[in-house]
């Protein structure tokens, strides 16, 4: 099974070893980032924006209880060798990359009077030694001017590549880095190549390790962690503004990062709008290769829960924990154990239909017991549950794998809009020809679903893309006559 290894953001990586504690905390070491970022590995970014206050602790030794983080977006990447990827060439000092397969990001570019959104594939890159130094983000994909997609490539590049970590981390370490981010890139509109940037922003940014203690996450989970203090100046001038956050990593990778909007506090409860965080490697592993686990709301208010797996291992089977927003605690759905399939590379389809006491958002996951009793929690997704059934819509642009799967000659697809957007849904063969467009229209808020008639397609792998509002995902569809 491939593992699945968290970090807290894909632009600022970090990665430790196995738990080794010290009488004032400990100390994490080149060498553990580098294992953490072995090839293959996936790592999970989860964001709550729902968090508003949190307890950043003390100086000295203390503790953190983030045990009531919330996902409202989870973000995977992969970690690939630098020579794979199609931009290796333009940064020869990296020795670590993240493929990162649905990147977003959105600005504002003036001399266009719009804001673009870039949505595509994207590599991260970074050099690991004595900092873990950031050197930015390439991609390509499609760039959204006026709500309309064009084909582009476009770069979030760090000048000197940033130290976001002096290596080793301990109690009292310290360290200053100065960049300049740059963004720019091109769009090609209709034929005519259209560039945008450089937009540069300057940072001068202070580290320093001021706290260590015990850190709780979601699920109870425990680890000795330490807390740095990010102060960022940045702006024109790299002292327009300021901007203060905590970070508090674990050895095995367990992290939470926070913004505060209060410069000055330093200690104790503070309000927060930025909050991101992971789960350590092994936390959430299961003992299966689990995919497309997704909650969706469905009329009549009930939530209908899929998941599958690629492959499985000692499986006895699963419990579907449910808590509402607010509850601290999961707890198992009376009645909804479902059977597994022991040990089995066959891939296998699961699903249950949840129906919530009260409208709510409502958090889901997976327990997995192996044979012998072992017990495993896959990550929590969220779904919306409004008081009219009408009024259902997904907490941010969805669209889940086609059903039936392989299919003859038709199929429905569903996808999910949370605000009224422009939504173009298209089905492409492999060479990326189209052979059908089932929606180009405005679409309203809510969960849709769509019927694709391939009568007249040869059987095979085709693909089913989706834009709407900035976001862009594709789900393979299997024709098999």
């Amino acid at each position: 099974m491939r593992r699945t290894i968290p970090i807290f953001t894909w632009a600022l990586l970090c990665a430790y070893g196995a738990p080794g504690a010290l009488s004032q905390g400990i100390t994490i070491e080149t060498a553990d980032v580098q294992s953490m970022h072995a090839i293959g590995n996936t790592i999970s970014l989860h964001m709550d924006t729902l968090t508003t206050t949190a307890d950043i602790g003390a100086l000295g030794q203390t503790s953190w209880d983030f045990s009531g983080l919330q996902t409202t977006s989870l973000k995977n990447l992969e970690s690939v060798p630098v020579a794979s990827t199609p931009y290796a060439a333009s940064v020869p000092q990296a020795t670590h990359a993240l493929r990162d397969a649905a990147f977003t990001y959105s600005f504002y570019y003036a001399s266009l009077g719009t804001t673009i959104t870039l949505v595509g594939t994207g590599y991260v890159y970074y050099a690991v030694g004595d900092y873990l130094l950031n050197y930015g983000l390439k991609g390509a994909g499609n760039a959204y001017l006026y709500g309309n997609p064009y084909p582009a490539q476009g770069q979030w590049l760090n000048s000197p590549a940033p130290a976001d970590y002096a290596l080793p981390l301990q109690l009292s370490k310290s360290w200053i880095t100065a960049y300049t981010e740059s963004i720019s890139g091109s769009a090609n509109l209709g034929g005519i190549t259209v560039p945008f940037g450089p937009l540069e922003t300057k940072h001068a940014i202070t580290y320093f390790v001021d706290a260590y203690g015990t850190l709780t996450l979601p699920g109870g989970r425990v680890h000795e962690a330490l807390r740095i203090r990010k102060l960022d100046r940045y702006g024109a001038t790299a002292t327009d503004k300021l901007r203060v956050g905590y970070i508090f990593l674990a050895k095995n990778g367990a992290t939470v990062q926070v913004t505060v909007s209060d410069t000055s506090v330093i200690s104790g409860t503070a309000s927060v709008h930025s909050v991101q965080w992971m789960e350590g490697s092994g936390d959430a592993e299961v003992p299966i290769t689990l995919v497309n686990f997704t909650a969706t709301a469905w009329d009549g208010g009930s939530v209908k829960l899929e998941w599958a797996t690629l492959s499985e291992t000692n499986n006895f089977g699963f419990y579907i924990q449910k808590r509402g927003s607010d509850e601290r605690e999961f707890r198992d759905l009376p009645g909804s154990f479902v059977a597994g399939h022991g040990t089995t590379i066959v891939p296998q389809k699961y699903s249950y239909l949840d129906t919530p006491a009260a409208a709510d958002v409502w958090w889901y996951r997976l327990k997995q017991l192996d044979l012998d009793g072992t017990v495993h929690f896959s990550e929590q997704i969220q779904v919306k549950i409004v008081s009219s059934v009408q009024e259902c819509v997904p907490m941010s642009y969805e669209i889940t794998q086609n059903y039936p799967n392989p299919f003859n000659p038709s199929t429905t697809i569903r996808y999910g809009l949370p605000y009224r957007s422009h939504v173009r849904l298209a089905v492409f063969s492999t060479l990326g020809q189209q052979v059908a467009t089932l929606v180009d229209a405005e679409v309203d808020a809510g969960y849709h679903e769509v019927r694709f008639d391939a009568a007249g397609c040869a059987s095979g792998v085709y693909f089913c893309r989706l834009h709407a509002g900035g976001y862009m995902d594709t789900k393979k569809l299997l024709l098999a006559r």
